[in-house]
């Protein structure tokens, strides 16, 4: 049985990107890694990791150990618009990316998943009450640092929209950005940042932004938690700690 989901969704899962625009040839946009449509918390990035599709190599990953769909697993052409029914099976395959027998990357969406339950949301990925969005839904080979500025410029101009939509149809009432370069992005989803502080976290500064758009509050940070050098546990537990009393404020 196909399940149903918003045509806003299946819309922008069926458009095609751009060409020369670094994106990983034939994939398909990540709408969301999680449950969107029954998350209340979501974690934001720019966009997804290549790995989410390929080894370090550059191969396929295999059947068995394949997260997502792509155009191959859905027996689509490069060009061709997806079926209702393949665009569905796409969607399908982001709300169940965190079950257990789906092959999820943990490795990156672990320090995250932590935060959610040390800063006392009382959500997390498996549980399906909070999900990870990106400002761009698609993975790129280079990895976004490595593109150039116009083309970020030309992925974040076609995606953004999507993503407001996101927030604006869902459940999702508390967003937590993470790292400076989503953090500068915020004003264009329409966040207005009330707050932006220097603080000190075990030993390391940090800026922490606390804005809202539209009846949801984001709160974001400087230090990317997978990327920056020198992140402790014991700055993760005091970031926790510091979202935590912004929640409940």
């Amino acid at each position: 049985m196909v399940t149903t989901f918003p045509e806003y969704v299946i819309e922008r899962v069926t458009e095609r990107p751009p060409t020369a625009l670094g994106v990983v040839a034939g994939s398909t946009p990540v709408v969301a890694f999680g449950d969107m449509f029954k998350a209340t918390v979501a974690t934001l990035g720019l966009n997804s990791s290549k790995g989410e599709f390929l080894n370090r190599d550059g191969s396929w990953l295999s059947e068995g150990e394949r997260r997502l769909a792509t155009l191959k697993s859905l027996s689509a052409t490069e060009g061709v618009p997806l079926t209702q029914t393949q665009a569905s099976q796409v969607v399908e395959e982001c709300v169940t990316y965190f079950q257990a027998d789906h092959n999820p990357y943990w490795l990156w969406f672990k320090p995250l998943n932590v935060l959610l339950e040390d800063a006392e949301t009382q959500t997390s990925y498996s549980a399906g009450t909070a999900c990870h969005l990106d400002l761009v839904q698609w993975a790129t080979d280079p990895v976004w640092s490595g593109l150039g500025r116009s083309i970020q410029e030309q992925l974040i101009r076609q995606d953004k929209n999507f993503l407001v939509s996101q927030l604006r149809n869902g459940h999702i009432r508390t967003v937590l950005l993470n790292g400076k370069a989503v953090v500068d992005q915020a004003p264009r989803l329409g966040v207005s940042w009330s707050e932006q502080r220097k603080v000190t976290l075990a030993g390391k500064g940090c800026v922490i932004s606390v804005g809202d758009a539209a009846g949801v509050r984001f709160i974001g940070w400087s230090t990317n938690l997978q990327s920056s050098f020198g992140v402790s546990n014991e700055f993760k537990s005091e970031l926790a700690r510091l979202i935590a009393r912004e929640l409940h404020a």
